[in-house]
């Protein structure tokens, strides 16, 4: 965010001083303020349904693995904790309360703990 908008007052300072080229620099200055905008509103709905299709994937890979377990599947709150990833799913066994374990499921469908 912060690149951007040094990204941004640079587009503005060069407009300012280059009296030519004013326009051209003044519309890609909206067209990458209106991107970085658009990414921001976007980016927190893409990773609700990135998780929720891992999520998915996930269930079918421990059903397969584990038939007869139990377990609970959750995630971090991507909004408040900022620097982990959103991707990594806890696991908690019902035969093992005490222990989470941590999965990653990439784009493709695959699994790694």
């Amino acid at each position: 965010m912060m690149l951007a908008t040094g990204v941004l007052m640079l587009f503005l300072i060069v407009a300012l001083l280059f009296k030519k080229k004013r326009k051209v620099l003044l519309t890609l200055t909206v067209y990458v303020l209106l991107a970085e905008v658009i990414f921001f509103i976007a980016r927190p709905f893409w990773i609700d349904y990135q998780l929720t299709v891992r999520k998915i994937e996930l269930e079918d890979y421990l059903e397969s693995k584990y038939p007869n377990e139990n377990w609970e599947i959750s995630t971090i709150d991507f909004r408040e904790n900022k620097t982990e990833n959103p991707y990594y799913l806890k696991v908690i066994f019902e035969t093992e309360p005490l222990y989470i374990y941590s999965y990653y499921v990439n784009g493709k469908g695959d699994v790694e703990q």
